[in-house]
């Protein structure tokens, strides 16, 4: 039997808030899949994230980088063309700011590559900087067998507990903002930083 045919459709969803450590573990798994010769990685990173996309790399705040295509949006077309193409194994990067195009979006792209028998692999935010979810994100959860939830270390003054919220400092009211500034907070910095509003 081929390894094809023996492969498996996953999908695996690292999570958790700003700074801990979900693009490092996305990049750990690629990299192992670029050493094995059963493998053919694809990774991709949202264009909406000027940062990265500029660089025309993923950047994790361990150090590391990686190359990846950088598209707005993902399609079936994308998705027929990556199975098409014979790769085995998607890397998804900040998976939540392919959420503002549509809650399923993201759900049937993966839905798609896994009926192909491929693993995908997505990191993303675990909730927006009010501590709501990302709807397109919590639709994977119902996808995906094996979800990593990372921490960070709070960034609240004398505290440095375990961070599981985003909190952002400056104001404004839309979902994404990426020249705000973010930092990882404990709960209860976090609501005290709220209250503090």
């Amino acid at each position: 039997m081929s390894a094809t045919a023996r492969r498996q459709g996953k999908l695996v969803l690292f999570t958790g808030p700003m700074a801990s450590g979900k693009t490092t573990a996305l990049h750990r798994e690629q990299q192992m899949a670029i050493q094995s010769r059963y493998h053919k990685p694809f990774s991709i990173g949202c264009s909406n994230n000027p940062v990265n996309a500029e660089r025309g790399c993923v950047l994790s705040r361990s150090g590391g980088a990686y190359e990846a295509h950088f598209t707005p949006t993902l399609t079936p077309a994308r998705a027929r063309w990556i199975i098409d193409e014979g790769f085995t194994d998607v890397f998804i990067d900040e998976a939540q700011f392919f959420a503002t195009l549509g809650e399923c979006e993201l759900k049937d792209f993966c839905s798609t590559l896994l009926k192909a028998r491929l693993s995908v692999y997505v990191s993303a935010l675990n909730s927006d900087f009010r501590g709501e979810p990302w709807p397109a994100i919590s639709h994977l959860l119902a996808l995906s067998p094996i979800v990593e939830m990372h921490h960070a270390w709070c960034d609240g003054e004398g505290c440095g507990d375990k961070a599981y919220h985003t909190y952002r400092e400056s104001a404004g009211t839309s979902k994404i903002d990426v020249h705000a500034t973010y930092v990882s907070l404990c709960r209860n910095c976090w609501y005290e930083r709220h209250r503090e509003k």
